[in-house]
C-alpha cells in the first residue's frame, strides 16, 4: 500500500462522532473520546471469552511509535524510550482480559483510597 493511500485513509477514518467530544476545559473531557468505542469494543470482545483462569495479573505495556503525540511517555529504563502505556490484565498464559490507555494524571479514578495503582486495577477489573 502507498504513503498517499495510507494518509487518505487516516484522513477519512473517524471512530466517534466530534460533537460528542466534550472540549478540554469540560468536567467530563476525555482525551481518548475519539477512539473509545474501539477500546470498549475491544475489551468487550476479550471479556466474552467463557473460561476465566483464577490467576490474573495486571501489568503494563509499552507500545512503541514514531508519531509524535501529546499522549507518549517517556521511561528511560524501557528498550523503547517513548512510547503509549497501557495497562493491561492479562491471565498466566498472557491472554488480555481488559487493557486500558494511559492518558494522564488526571484521568486516573478515585474510586477508593487504593492509590493510582489499586484504583486502576480496580477500573479495569469492573
Amino acid at each position: 500500500m502507498t504513503v498517499n493511500r495510507i494518509e487518505k485513509i487516516r484522513s477519512v477514518i473517524h471512530f466517534n462522532y466530534n460533537t460528542q467530544h466534550n472540549p478540554v476545559g469540560h468536567p467530563n473531557h476525555d482525551r481518548l473520546a475519539k477512539i473509545r468505542p474501539v477500546v470498549v469494543h475491544l475489551n468487550k470482545l476479550f471479556v466474552s471469552v467463557t473460561t476465566f483462569d483464577q490467576r490474573l495479573f495486571q501489568d503494563e505495556q509499552m507500545r512503541s511509535t514514531k508519531r509524535a503525540h501529546f499522549m507518549k511517555q517517556y521511561l528511560s529504563n524501557k528498550p523503547h524510550k517513548w512510547a503509549f502505556k497501557l495497562f493491561v490484565v492479562c491471565s498466566l498464559s498472557g491472554y488480555a482480559y481488559s487493557f486500558g490507555i494511559y492518558s494522564s494524571k488526571q484521568d486516573v479514578d478515585n474510586l477508593s483510597d487504593d492509590g493510582a495503582v489499586g484504583n486502576t486495577v480496580i477500573r479495569l477489573c469492573r
